[in-house]
């Protein structure tokens, strides 16, 4: 083997190592930046996540409509509700606590023609990394009657949301204060509207 072929060999080498000492270089560089993208975009989606299911389980609570009342108390139940919580909004009537409970006071919204419209907006009161975070809902819960509003009242609760890194992304609502029967979706027959007799 002459000079000239260990000098190519030589130079051959160099010019891999150099190569690998490149690529890993810049490997190195796209983990760090992704890793610093990464806990950006996952806070960002936690953040969305979130506000998304604060204003579903909002809508869920405060939905009067006959035609979607039945399933947004059955995600309530099954998919938002911590069970405790489940049981004291029962309880104290700001959700139907029976089946046929919701039957009588659906029966009753169909016989008067009345439904709702929700419109909601979430603000986080506490920090959105954090396993719990409070939600401030706010907005307009419209009355309907024959599709017509009628009236409008003002909606202003909170709720406290988890989400933990063993919930597999289903967060779940632990506790709600500020919304009585008198602004839930049990409410209709309070809010009913009253012939007024006509005097002789």
């Amino acid at each position: 083997m002459n000079h000239s072929e260990n000098a190519n060999r030589q130079i051959q080498s160099l010019k891999r190592a150099a190569v690998t000492g490149a690529l890993m270089f810049v490997a190195v560089a796209i983990t760090v930046t992704t890793s610093g993208c990464s806990k950006e975009q996952q806070l960002k989606q936690r953040e969305q996540k979130l506000a998304d299911f604060a204003t579903s389980v909002a809508q869920h609570i405060l939905d009067r409509n006959p035609e979607t009342i039945k399933e947004s108390l059955t995600v309530l139940m099954h998919e938002q509700l911590d069970l405790k919580l489940l049981e004291k909004l029962e309880g104290t009537k700001v959700i139907p606590d029976s089946p046929i409970t919701l039957m009588r006071e659906t029966e009753q919204w169909k016989t008067d023609h009345r439904s709702n419209k929700i419109q909601v907006s979430v603000q986080p009161l506490t920090p959105v990394d954090k396993d719990q975070v409070t939600y401030k809902i706010t907005g307009t819960d419209s009355t309907l009657v024959d599709g017509k509003k009628v009236d409008d009242r003002p909606i202003d609760f909170s709720i406290v949301c988890m989400l933990t890194s063993d919930m597999d992304g289903f967060p779940r609502v632990v506790d709600l204060t500020g919304l009585d029967k008198g602004k839930s979706a049990s409410s209709t027959s309070a809010s009913a509207p009253t012939k007024k007799r006509r005097r002789r």
